[in-house]
Parts: C-alpha cells; structure tokens; sequence
C-alpha cells in the first residue's frame, strides 16, 4: 500500500499543473485555427463577390456594346480601359 507523503503529494500537484497547461495549450491553439478559418472565409467569399461584381460589369459592357448609343461610346475604349 502507497503511503501518502509530502513528495507524492507535490507530484501530483505538479501533475495536476502540467495537465492544466497542456489544456489551455490546446484550447488556445484550437481557439487559433478557428480564428485563421474564419478569416480564410471572409477572405474567400470577399474574392467569391469580388468575381460577380467583376463578371456583372462586364456583362454589362457586353450588353452595352450591342446598342448602338453603348457602341458608339464604348468604340474608342481598349479593352484595358473597359476592364473592372
């Protein structure tokens, strides 16, 4: 039978302590990645409106060169100029 002594009892608290750090340790770490995935998120679906809004103009561009106003307007213009 183990008796109980100041030493075992000072390990277990150093134990109890080293569990506790590697807890935090995790949930910080865990706290971390879900803070770079939402970011990665807006990130992406900023780019993901960024392309509508991009593909809309140039619909609408598109659109605009088939009347004859749009076309008279938009003649003199290079491609580069009319990209959004």
């Amino acid at each position: 039978m183990l008796s109980y002594t100041p030493s075992f009892a000072k390990e277990r608290q150093e134990q109890n302590l080293l569990k506790q750090q590697q807890e935090e340790s995790i949930k910080a770490e865990r706290q971390r990645l879900d803070e770079e995935r939402k970011k990665r998120e807006i990130q992406r679906r900023k780019q993901e409106l960024q392309e509508i809004e991009k593909k809309q103009a140039m619909d609408k561009i598109a659109a605009l060169k088939k009347t004859t106003v749009g076309a008279k307007a938009l003649k003199d213009l290079t491609p580069e100029v009319l990209r959004v």
